[in-house]
């Protein structure tokens, strides 16, 4: 039954969880027989505006699809674009740092982001957008990964996961029960690269407990996960070959 108030509206929260609930149940029902599978299906789409953007398409995932944490940024950047993978670029070099303080190197967990194309003049993706995207392969990629926990980068993130408005500020620290899988909000790396001072100490306190909160009950529930190799894996050089398919796809499309 849908609340309507006096004038036959219904409340925009309300609506937009109540659609992220509908979006949810009807991916849920397309499941893909492995990583590649998904991988090329998400290469194939062209289902929202964000495609179209610019961009050289859809940005997919790094590290072990059986990791035990799922990292979710927002939408990927230039150098993600250029690449082809998601928390590359400046950002991505201080989530590593962030990681490796609490013994988490890149290539032993799962990373990716609510939307896969990159949002003209790197915007931030709004609500409906990470909504329509995550629903659809974001929700594709946790029913096929299955992770025991979840950390979500900053407030589209957060959105996603909650159905509706937040606050970053208010909401990281606080656990979220995303259809029983639980999700740590924390700011995203780009809000620590624009503080300065004591605030940009506070906040890498801050994410520093979440992602070693996050860790800790990810262990508790995969004992015998492997978070650390003794070198730091060079993720640019990794993304080598799909910099390069990335780069000749979008040189043949632009001939037809």
């Amino acid at each position: 039954m849908i609340l309507l108030d006096l004038f036959g509206h219904e409340d925009p929260e309300e609506y937009a969880a109540r659609r992220h609930r509908e979006l949810y149940e009807e991916t849920e029902k397309i499941t893909y027989p492995s990583h590649e599978a998904l991988a090329e299906a998400i290469r194939s789409c062209s289902r929202c505006p964000l495609r179209k953007e610019g961009g050289l398409g859809p940005v997919l995932s790094t590290g072990p699809s059986d990791s035990p944490l799922m990292i979710v940024g927002e939408g990927p950047g230039g150098v993600e674009d250029d690449y082809g993978g998601p928390l590359v670029g400046p950002s991505g070099q201080l989530l590593d740092k962030a990681l490796l303080s609490v013994g988490i190197t890149r290539d032993h967990v799962y990373v990716t982001n609510i939307v896969k194309c990159r949002p003209r003049g790197n915007r931030t993706p709004t609500m409906e957008e990470g909504r329509f995207c995550g629903s659809i392969w974001l929700a594709a990629e946790i029913a096929l990964v299955k992770p025991k926990v979840i950390v979500g980068l900053g407030k589209v993130a957060l959105r996603f996961f909650l159905g509706h408005e937040a606050g970053i500020i208010r909401s990281r620290g606080h656990w979220i029960d995303y259809h029983g899988i639980p999700v740590m909000p924390t700011f995203h790396p780009a809000y620590l690269l624009r503080q300065s001072g004591r605030s940009l100490v506070d906040a890498k306190w801050q994410v520093y407990y979440d992602l070693l909160a996050a860790k800790e009950k990810a262990a508790a529930l995969s004992p015998q996960w492997v978070w650390k190799s003794e070198t730091m894996p060079n993720l640019l050089e990794n993304l080598t070959e799909e910099r390069k398919r990335r780069h000749e796809g979008n040189h043949i499309s632009s001939l037809q």
